[in-house]
């Protein structure tokens, strides 16, 4: 009997001596659930798709251009200019190369006009922005027609030497002289024709 009290006053004792302290336990190893694990994957998969998406919409292409100005709009040459580079300008376009390619007669009357200048343009730009500089061309009041082209048959090096932009100022300060010197003013030189073939040649096709 006195061995059973005996007992029962120690456990007594080892349970005073716990009482008010925290039982230790391990810390238990933090997993992501395996769902989780597995619902990242097509997220990830989906940035990685937008991401070439967004890619292939900043590729880039060469055109070529065609635009018409009328005898008036011509008289501000300068002016002109500036305008079709502001519209390439907006439409995130890289000029390659510009020139004067001819002044003739229209195959047909256009708006009124039966002559126009014509200005051959090569540029870089991203393909998504094309419908906006063709958009532009067509709400501009000083270009007559435009017509635009993927170029595919010239390399790089042969579009940069038909470049003639030192000419086009040179000739916008002669309109100018001219403009100024009123009709007694001598006549402008004659600028050769491109031998670059293109299939806007008399005016047809253009928008």
């Amino acid at each position: 009997m006195a061995t059973v009290t005996k007992k029962t006053e120690t456990k007594t004792a080892d349970a005073k001596s716990t009482e008010g302290k925290a039982p230790a336990t391990k810390p238990a190893a933090t997993k992501a659930p395996a769902t989780q694990t597995a619902a990242a994957k097509p997220a990830v998969a989906k940035v990685l798709a937008s991401a070439t998406t967004h890619v292939d919409a900043k590729r880039t292409t060469i055109y070529e251009a065609m635009f018409l100005l009328t005898q008036a709009v011509a008289a501000d040459f300068s002016g002109a200019i500036a305008h079709i580079q502001e519209i390439l300008a907006r439409g995130h376009a890289e000029i390659i190369s510009m020139r004067k390619w001819d002044e003739r007669r229209l195959a047909y009357e256009v708006k009124g006009n039966k002559r126009a200048v014509y200005i051959l343009c090569y540029f870089k730009a991203p393909n998504e922005q094309l419908g906006h500089i063709e958009r532009d061309c067509r709400l501009s009041e000083k270009i007559l027609r435009s017509m635009i082209l993927r170029e595919e048959s010239m390399s790089l090096e042969q579009i940069q030497a038909t470049d003639g932009r030192k000419e086009l100022e040179v000739e916008a300060k002669l309109r100018a002289e001219r403009a100024a010197a009123g009709p007694n003013a001598p006549e402008l030189p004659i600028t050769p024709v491109a031998t670059i073939p293109t299939e806007s040649d008399q005016g047809e096709g253009y928008r």
